[in-house]
C-alpha cells in the first residue's frame, strides 16, 4: 500500500483549481460570519451539498429521482424563510 497519487494534465489543472476555489470559499464564508449577519449567512453556508448535486447533474449527466428534487426545493424553500 505505498503507492502514489500522481495527477496529470486536466486532472491537475481541476484539482489545482478546485482548491483554490475552496480556500476562497472559507475564507469568504469566515470573512462573512465576521462582519455580516450570523443568522443569514449560516443557512446560505449550510446548503453546499446542493452545489455537489447541482455539479453531479451538470458534469456527469447524473438523474434525480422527484424525491431528491422535492429535497432540494424543500432546502431552498427552507431558506428563503429562515432569511425574512
Amino acid at each position: 500500500m505505498g503507492g502514489t497519487l500522481r495527477l496529470r494534465g486536466n486532472v491537475l489543472a481541476l484539482t489545482v483549481v478546485a482548491g483554490c476555489l475552496d480556500i476562497a470559499a472559507n475564507g469568504l464564508y469566515l470573512l462573512a460570519a465576521h462582519q455580516g449577519e450570523l443568522s443569514i449567512v449560516a443557512p446560505i453556508a449550510s446548503l453546499y451539498p446542493a452545489s455537489t448535486v447541482l455539479l453531479a447533474l451538470a458534469v456527469n449527466k447524473e438523474r434525480l429521482r422527484p424525491v431528491q428534487f422535492a429535497g432540494l426545493g424543500l432546502a431552498a424553500t427552507a431558506l428563503i424563510l429562515a432569511a425574512t
